[in-house]
């Protein structure tokens, strides 16, 4: 039986799912492989309510890359593996962030 996976964790600059500005991944087999965690610049402002949950601010993402940018790196960390999310959130902010660019 297959028990490797890989947990993926959005954050989002503010109320718009599409506003992702960190990914987070945790690939496991049984336990920890190891995983990556990077800023993404939203391209879009950041609400206060969400900078008090995550603490990044625009000034931590503004250089960094954008989605479309990470995008391709990301498809192929996810592809042909098991992956899960804590939330619907996750899931929702993909899609959205996948509908806008």
């Amino acid at each position: 039986m297959n028990k490797r996976f890989v947990a993926v964790d959005f954050e989002t600059a503010n109320e718009d799912f599409a506003s992702i500005c960190q990914i987070g991944l945790a690939e496991f087999d049984g336990s920890y492989v190891g995983g990556d965690c990077m800023l993404v610049n939203p391209e879009d402002e950041s609400s206060g309510m969400n900078i008090s949950i995550h603490g990044i601010t625009e000034s931590d993402v503004s250089s960094k890359p954008t989605f479309l940018a990470v995008y391709d790196n990301l498809a192929k960390a996810l592809s042909g593996k098991i992956v899960g999310c804590h939330t619907p959130f996750d899931r929702v902010a993909l899609h959205q962030a996948c509908r806008k660019y």
